[in-house]
């Protein structure tokens, strides 16, 4: 599946404006899996034109509406982080194991 698939199947629309920031990240990942997320959200932010922070922001939105609507991705009774989810997504992704 790819990273846009797994994302909508799990509840995170494009509509969310933390959709193509997740997208980006899940990527980023996917490619070096030593990443740290508060580099991921600098380098997509300068290609966004847009901030760290608000990068940040906008994948915790994105993902705590999928734990809202849509909970099979959460990996216990926590709430889940920004960068234990798109470690998971992009393992996944890149693993072609469906988690659905």
């Amino acid at each position: 599946m790819k990273t846009a698939e797994i994302l909508m199947a799990d509840g995170i629309m494009p509509n969310l404006k933390g959709f193509e920031f997740l997208v980006k990240a899940i990527e980023i990942a996917k490619v070096n899996q030593d990443f740290r997320t508060c580099k991921v959200y600098e380098e997509i932010g300068k290609s966004c034109n847009s901030t760290a922070t608000s990068i940040e922001r906008g994948i915790r939105h994105a993902i705590t509406h999928s734990c809202k609507i849509k909970p099979k991705i959460m990996l216990s009774k926590k709430k889940i982080d920004n960068s234990t989810y798109i470690s998971y997504v992009a393992y996944c992704s890149s693993h072609e194991i469906e988690i659905f």
